[in-house]
């Protein structure tokens, strides 16, 4: 695709989220603590998670630039799989009630990269938008930025 296009940007991202059920990031945890089943987390998985608004306000922003090549936009903080879950299961006011039970990835699926963090360096040299950690985007989400939910597909 690079070799065909002269002014492109592409965007890697990490795991998308909202603070709502109908996300899928929340939306499978809400499914299994319904059910009384335990929501199981990789604790040695480590991604940055990135809340779907913020990444929009970065895209629109990225939009209206000259930027070229690739640009990583995702959360600045990583956290472990089970950091992440309980995170948002806690600002959906469901880590009380959830049975959360931790799982090595080593155990479970061997050949599954452990280390999935992205170099945000350009994306901060190129970006007034803020990257925001989960506590932020929770803080933000609850004074009522981002308005309604986001649902992400897939």
């Amino acid at each position: 695709m690079r070799a065909a296009l002269r002014d492109y940007a592409i965007v890697r991202t990490s795991l998308i989220y909202d603070f709502t059920p109908a996300n899928r990031q929340v939306g499978w945890m809400a499914v299994r603590i319904a059910q009384g089943a335990p929501v199981t987390l990789f604790t040695d998985e480590v991604r940055q998670p990135v809340w779907a608004h913020n990444l929009a306000g970065a895209l629109l922003e990225l939009a209206a630039l000259t930027y070229t090549g690739v640009l990583h936009i995702a959360g600045p903080e990583p956290l472990t799989r089970w950091d992440y879950g309980r995170a948002l299961l806690d600002a959906m006011g469901l880590l009380e009630t959830a049975r959360v039970e931790p799982v090595r990835a080593a155990e479970v699926a061997p050949d599954r990269p452990r280390d999935l963090t992205l170099d945000l360096t350009r994306a901060r040299q190129a970006l007034q938008t803020p990257l925001l950690t989960i506590a932020a985007a929770r803080a933000a989400w609850q004074a009522g930025v981002g308005g309604g939910s986001v649902e992400i597909a897939g």
